[in-house]
Parts: structure tokens; sequence; C-alpha cells
């Protein structure tokens, strides 16, 4: 026998100083939000859309549903709606209607405005007010309930508030208020609430809905704004270049006063703000000299300080303009200095139209189009606003340093004599869309046993409580030895998440949280190492109910091992104090536990049950499980408690309580049927599974209701049952983020 090599690196765990506050985790239908984009969650276009929704019943309202013909002229790609037939009368005030289908779960995360149509029926009962109920749409987190959020404030329709003509569709589009669109949960099913307390006798409402979506603007990168002259050094010798070498006689740019008066809500006005003024001469066609225009213009007004072109890349000032999808900027044309016409200058050069592309690293000077927008006439006039597209095919725009403007004009190109003159001013890069990176899919197999998810944080404890309660190891006159396997466990990326066995002296404990709540408590631990390695523990407190006391900072009883975590742990304590360890691998060794022999026998000699679970200990492994395959304890030759989790077809509520601190469903059995867990990262908004048996075939891809999606922070999973896979034949799995069905 040897002793365990102290591993003078560990580092204890984090401490936990308070109670954790957790969110509700909810079990997932189908997909996972939109992109940014009107996410459709019904156009009615087929029955089974209508089989999608059901009635919960809530205020006694018998309700149907039915697919119709009936739907908006005005609408496109619609084909049918939803014809809903409520009663309602005394004691019967409205059923809720809710449905879970694709594309729920959703987050509304920046949504704005959520629209339908409805239309009530010419021969649908009116309460004696005349209404057609109190008609509102919500979204819940979790399962249907009356704590559900609403989404902006209801309306009626009729006299109370929005007026209708019985057999017109309209539309509605309500404002999403920031308590929806600011919350980063998903939402798991879309609530329709008629509601009325109105009617005195039974009647039928019948009210028709259609087109139902939420409009959630893609992200966008922000504006950035290169140049607002504010002051004369925004234009000097060291920030910009003009053509003085470049056939001929010199081009110009210089600082103006002359600042635009467009109001540019991207722009904060400065008093004293001006422009950049450019001029260029011309030798008209056949000339060689005099024949170009150019200039460059850099975010860092010290790029140039060397000349042109410079002699090392810019490392101050740099923008992917891929980033952004236009450039724009005000123009005014000097007609006072201007000897050539603005038709002249529009139609002459290498780039008809303005000359204005961009600067980039390498000194490379990039044309967004060979032929841009021509300068308005309306510039000969006064200031005018133009946007350039900046598309995201043009090469070599990943590092943009500031302007270039170039216009050639000689031989074949149109030129005409004279002098261009004009003014730019705020100069802005217009945001491109955000486009998220694709969720990346793995299939693997699924582990029989106990799972213990941990989705809820970085402290979310997953655990199982013994019903028995004679479990302690103190004064036994044979050694007692607590056992499990680990049938499964979290990659290197995930270091720190730890298996646990909670020794508890309460036998009435079965919070989720004893190493909080109780006052006496020790823990075994197989903690994982960024090396793939576990290290062992034997922890500690004493009288510090609801705190942690020294139960975190007790680093001298880590000890390192050879073996990784999989597999069957063994702690066999051949007395109070001494911890026989044998690891997965066969390494043996011992630690000390660490307490007297006195203090044991006060506090842990009595009645003792055992915690089994996971413990994440860091926001870095939130969604990660691990899986029992089996728990045991043994006095001698006497087996006090056994549990092969990985043939159990469901919990022995014989012998274990759950306790989780996550929700409902965080501490299960893997199901006999379940053959792979289906994995996809995260972001994955408005993706849902796919399956198809044959890849030849394109539209023989279908969505199929029966996958339900977990949301596990970093990643999604879902199940793969055999009632999934046709026996015999292959299935290929995809993510598919069409909103529409």
């Amino acid at each position: 026998m040897k002793t365990f090599p102290k591993n003078k690196n560990i580092t204890p765990q984090s401490f936990w100083g308070n109670r954790a506050a957790w969110m509700v985790l909810a079990l997932f239908a189908s997909a996972m939000t939109g992109w940014g984009q009107a996410v459709v969650f019904d156009q009615f276009n087929s029955s089974s859309e209508v089989s999608a929704y059901q009635s919960q019943g809530w205020n006694g309202s018998p309700a149907t549903f039915a697919y119709s013909t009936q739907f908006p002229s005005y609408s496109t790609g619609s084909s049918g709606s939803m014809q809903m037939n409520v009663i309602f009368g005394p004691g019967e005030n409205g059923p809720g209607i809710v449905t879970y289908a694709p594309p729920f779960p959703i987050s509304l995360v920046g949504a704005t405005f959520l629209e339908f149509d409805l239309m009530v029926a010419t021969n649908s009962a009116l309460d004696p007010n005349g209404n057609a109920s109190y008609f509102q749409l919500g979204f819940q987190y979790g399962a249907p309930s009356y704590s559900y959020e609403q989404v902006g404030p209801g309306f009626w329709l009729g006299p109370y508030g929005t007026t209708f003509t019985p057999g017109v569709w309209q539309h509605f589009k309500i404002a999403i208020p920031n308590s929806i669109s600011g919350s980063s949960t998903p939402f798991n099913n879309l609530v329709i609430d008629p509601y009325d307390n109105s009617y005195t006798t039974a009647g039928t409402n019948i009210v028709y809905i259609d087109n139902i979506e939420v409009d959630i603007p893609a992200p966008h990168f922000p504006n950035f704004v290169a140049f607002n002259f504010d002051n004369s050094n925004s234009v000097t010798a060291d920030s910009t270049i003009a053509g003085s070498a470049w056939y001929g006689q010199a081009s110009t740019i210089t600082w103006a006063t002359n600042n635009s008066t467009i109001v540019n809500t991207n722009v904060t006005p400065v008093a004293g703000s001006g422009s950049a003024y450019l001029t260029a001469t011309f030798g008209g066609e056949g000339v060689d000299v005099d024949n170009s225009g150019v200039f460059a213009l850099a975010l860092d007004t010290n790029y140039f300080v060397d000349g042109f072109p410079a002699s090392e890349n810019n490392t101050n000032f740099i923008i992917n303009g891929y980033n952004y999808d236009a450039v724009e900027f005000d123009i005014l044309w000097d007609t006072n200095n201007s000897t050539m016409s603005l038709d002249d200058f529009n139609a002459m050069g290498d780039i008809r139209g303005v000359p204005i592309g961009l600067f980039t690293q390498g000194n490379g000077q990039v044309e967004l189009n060979s032929s841009e927008p021509n300068i308005p006439d309306a510039a000969s006039n006064g200031w005018v606003h133009m946007v350039l597209q900046l598309p995201s095919s043009t090469p070599g725009i990943g590092q943009v340093l500031g302007l270039w403007g170039k216009k050639y004009g000689a031989n074949g190109t149109n030129a005409y004599p004279g002098v261009a003159a004009y003014y730019i001013d705020n100069v802005v890069f217009d945001g491109g869309q955000i486009i998220p990176p694709s969720p990346q899919m793995t299939l693997v197999p699924a582990q029989k046993g106990l799972n213990a998810l941990c989705a809820q944080g970085s402290a979310d404890r997953e655990d199982l409580v013994s019903i028995a309660s004679d479990l302690s190891w103190v004064e036994q006159s044979s050694p007692v030895t607590y056992s499990f396997n680990i049938a499964s466990f979290p990659t290197t990326a995930n270091a720190g998440f730890d298996a646990r066995l909670y020794l508890v002296p309460n036998v009435d404990a079965t919070e989720s949280d004893p190493d909080w709540v109780e006052p006496n408590l020790a823990i075994i631990q197989v903690y994982l190492n960024p090396n793939g390695l576990a290290t062992v523990g034997v922890m500690v407190k004493t009288n510090a109910a609801n705190g942690n006391g020294l139960l975190y900072s007790q680093d001298s009883y880590w000890n390192s091992t050879n073996s990784h975590a999989v597999g069957t742990w063994s702690f066999t304590f051949t007395g109070d104090t001494n911890v026989q360890v044998t690891a997965p691998d066969g390494e043996k060794g011992n630690v000390m536990f660490p307490l007297d022999d006195a203090d044991l026998q006060s506090l842990f000699g009595t009645g003792m049950e055992i915690y089994l679970g996971g413990f994440p200990n860091g926001s870095g492994n939130q969604g990660q499980s691990m899986v029992y395959g089996s728990v045991g304890i043994t006095n001698g030759s006497t087996q006090l408690l056994y549990d092969n989790f990985a043939t159990d077809p469901s919990i022995n509520l014989a012998n274990w309580i759950v306790a989780s601190s996550g929700s409902p469903g965080a501490v299960f059995l893997t199901s006999p049927t379940t053959v792979y867990w289906l994995n996809w990262t995260a972001p994955a908004n408005g993706f849902f599974v796919q399956t198809n048996g044959n890849l030849l075939n394109k539209n023989a891809w279908s969505t199929n209701d029966g996958f339900s999606v977990n949301n596990l922070g970093t990643y999604f999973q879902t199940a793969v049952d055999v009632t999934n896979l046709a026996s015999g034949s292959p299935l290929f799995f995809r993510l598919n983020n069409n909103p529409t069905r």
C-alpha cells in the first residue's frame, strides 16, 4: 500500500459564500429562436399547424379549433387560418390556448413587435357590450400556467378599444416590452387568451387568426464615425495625401470651415466643425499630364508622417471593412472654383460617378465598384447625402485605414479639361449584420445510468438523497466502504467538474444544498483536473449551519491520482479517520479524515444518510452532466445499500429522494430506449432538428416534433430514441433555421 502523493499545485475550490438563486430550466419541445428576421409562428397553411394548439381550460370555457380556408386578402403565402370557437357564459370566461410547436422554444432578445391578423366571424356571439372577447397574446417560460408573461397591453375588439367589422380582417402590431425582449431565457410556448366575463348567457365566440409572427431585427455591428472634421487637425499633412506625384499637377485636400448642415443621427454636432475640401486639375482627352485626382485620408492623423507610400503598416486605427455594409457621407460641389461641370465630372474617368473607395493595410487602394453613383445635381446648390454600398464580396477590405479617392482621366476615359472642387463631411461606416456562427452537431452514444445534469449556473447541485439513514462509518466493528461507478464524465475542457458523495448526519435532510444548510457534513469527491486525471478529496465542516465554514479551504486534504474519472471508485474507512481509496485503474492510497475521534463520535456517530450527485464548480461548466452506473455501501460483508442505475427502469423511490437545485428532470435515468444524444452548439437561434433517410431525396427532410430539446447554456441536446430510428435503414440529421414549416 502507498500513500497518494500530495499535489502541491492543487488549488482549493471556489468559495461559494451564499445560497444560489436558481432560474427555471424548461424542457423544450423543439427548435430555438429566430436569427434576426420576422420569425413566423404560424401562417396556418395546413391543418397540422392547427392541431399543434391545445386548450388549457383555464376559466371553464370549452374551446375547439379548426383549419379554415379564410385568410386575409392582403397577406402573401397564406392559404388558410385557424378558426377558434370558444363558449363564453356564466362561469365560462376563456380557455387559454397554447402551442409548443416550432419555432418554440424561442428567445425574444431584441424582439420589437408581435404581429398577427384577426377576423371576428359574422355569426359570432358577442357579449352584452358588443365585444368579441378581450383578446390577448403572451409567452411563457415553462409549462402553461396562469403566471404567463403578457406581450404588450391586451386589447378589446369592440367599443372598449379596437372597433371591428364582422367578417373583415384586421392587422395588429403590438410593441414588445423590454421585460420580454431583454430576457435571455427562452420562452417555451405561445398563449392565446380570449377572455370575457361579461356574457350573461352562453354563446359561441368565433374568431379567426392568421400570420402570427415576431419581428426580431438582425443584430448589427455598431456604426463607425470615421470623419466629421471637427477641427483643422482632421486634415493635415500627416493624415492625408494628394496626387502630387501622379501624372502632373497636384490634386489637393485641405480642411475647410464649410460644414454640412444635414442632420445625421450618427454624428454629434460640434461647434466650429468643418469639412474636407478636395480639388483636382484635369487636362482633358489626349493630354498626358494633369489627368488624375488622387487622395487618401487616414483614420490615424499621424499615418502619413513619413510620406506616401507609408513606410510601415498601421496598428493604431484599423477597422474591418467586412463588418460594414455601406459608407455614407455628405458632399457639396463647389461651383465657384470648379471650371468643369458636375455632369462632366460624373461621366469621366476610370471610376464614373463619385470617386471614393477605401485605403487599406499595405498601401492598398480599393475601388468599391467601377461605376459609383453620380454626385446628384442638387449638390451644386447645397449639401446632399450619399450612401455607397460596401459589398461583402469586395476583396482586401479586412484592414481598412481610411478613405481612398481616385479619378483617372486621359486617353480613352472620357476625360474633360478643367478643375473639379468639392467638399465631403460626416463620413460614417454603416454596421453590417452580425452573422452568428453555424451550430456544430455531434451524435454520441447515450450512456445508461443516473444523469446529474448541471445546467443552472456555477453552483448547481443535482443529487439523490438516500432513504436509508444507517450509513455511518463511525465506531463500526468492520470497515465501511462507500463506492460508486462513474459511467460518463465531462472532458478536460470542463476541468473542475466533480462527482460528490455527501455524508450527512441528519436523517431528515432533503434540501438540494446540504453543503450550505447542514451544520455538520463530510464530502467525498472526485475532481477533474485539466490534464484529464482525477483528484480525490475528503472535506468536512462542523458547526456551520447556513454557511460554508472551512469546507472549501481544506486544500491539505486533496490528493492527486494517476487515474481518469470514469470507472469505479471505492473509499474504505479502515478506522474512523483513515480512508483507503481505490481508483478505477487499481491504484490505492490513503487519505486522512480531518477530525479527531471525539468530534467524529459526537457529530457523525449517529444516524447518517448520503447524497450522490454532480457539481459544476464554475460557470464554464454549466450544461455539463455526468452519469453514475451504480452506487454501493457495505459494512464488512453486509450490504447496506446498492443500486445499479444502468439497469433500473426508473429511479427507485423506495431508496431515493431527488434533491435538485435546477428544475424537474435534471436528475434522471437514461431511458432504456434512448440510443444517442444529439448535441449542437449555441447559439442556434431558429434551428430545429430534421431527419432524412435518403440524402438523394432533398424533399425527404422532415421535422420530427418528437425531439424534445434541452437548452444547456453552451449547447442544446435532444435524445434520439429507438422510435426515431428505422431498423436497418440509415438516418441523417440536420438543423434547419427556416422559420416556416
